[in-house]
């Protein structure tokens, strides 16, 4: 039996940005369905907090901006669906659909000035060695380098324990 009065209330979770789902994949529905989850009954904006006493309290958790927001790219699934950027979670709320088009429409932009601007293969090169200067630099600045850095020695170990 689980006693309330025995247990002290959570802490450590200062700092906390909750969002909305940010992943879809082609049988997500369906796992959802047999799991009984409702596609569109989005309350990630309503963290619930119990306190010692098994009374909810008020939650100190920040919520994510849409600018803020980005897609999930799933390694196992392709980026691009018969050239279509992945299909939006169920249940995103609009401001948050609205800021996901805008990031994929403005890569989709670049990509097409890129594609269309007849560089030459020393122009090509620089402009790639720019944009991997650059992506390496927002890497380090966000700390997702470190993420990167983790995830990497990760799949080291798995393929040595696999091996």
């Amino acid at each position: 039996m689980l006693r309330f009065d025995s247990l002290s209330s959570v802490t450590g979770h200062q700092g906390v940005i909750l969002a909305p789902l940010n992943l879809h994949y082609p049988k997500l529905m369906l796992h959802m369905s047999l799991t009984r989850l409702k596609a569109h009954s989005s309350k990630w904006n309503l963290p619930l907090r119990l306190g010692a006493d098994g009374c909810s309290e008020q939650s100190e958790c920040g919520l994510q901006s849409p600018e803020e927001f980005q897609l999930l790219s799933l390694p196992f699934f392709p980026a691009l669906v018969d050239g279509r950027p992945p299909l939006l979670p169920p249940g995103l709320p609009n401001a948050y659909c609205q800021s996901v088009k805008a990031s994929q429409q403005a890569v989709l932009s670049v990509r097409s000035e890129v594609r269309e601007a007849c560089l030459s293969a020393q122009q090509r090169s620089a402009l790639q060695k720019a944009i991997d200067q650059r992506f390496k630099a927002w890497l380090r600045e966000t700390g997702k380098e470190r993420e990167l850095d983790q995830l990497n020695k990760l799949a080291s170990q798995l393929s040595v324990q696999v091996s």
